[in-house]
């Protein structure tokens, strides 16, 4: 398999974001605040939402059965979910979850729904 073409740009923020082949990782002061605060599970939710997201809007509009294949225990998933609401992590939206602009690790095109009320 030959390796994809990635560049690495440095923010005035100390974030770092990646770039490969058109997918953008981020990690900065955003993704360590959360590591500190959540469990293992839940920071493991976490980026999988940061992953899936809607870049634009912070916003995870799947179900969140989507993500229960990333734990083998039955009701890991819910605990993760409570853990990640409880830490004010994410926000329960009408459709969607939205993850709170102080652990958004990439930049918002669109204001985030508590900007906007």
């Amino acid at each position: 398999m030959r390796p994809r073409p990635t560049t690495v740009v440095a923010h005035d923020t100390g974030a770092v974001a990646v770039e490969e082949a058109h997918r953008l990782v981020c990690s900065g002061q955003e993704v360590a605040a959360a590591l500190e605060v959540l469990s293992g599970d839940a920071f493991k939710l976490y980026v999988y939402l940061c992953l899936n997201a809607e870049r634009q809007t912070g916003r995870f509009a799947g179900r969140p059965d989507d993500a229960a294949r990333l734990f083998p225990g039955a009701g890991q998933s819910q605990v993760a979910w409570e853990e990640l609401f409880r830490q004010q992590i994410c926000v329960r939206r009408e459709d969607a979850v939205e993850i709170c602009d102080r652990f958004w690790p990439y930049e918002r095109t669109e204001a985030s729904h508590a900007e906007r009320t």
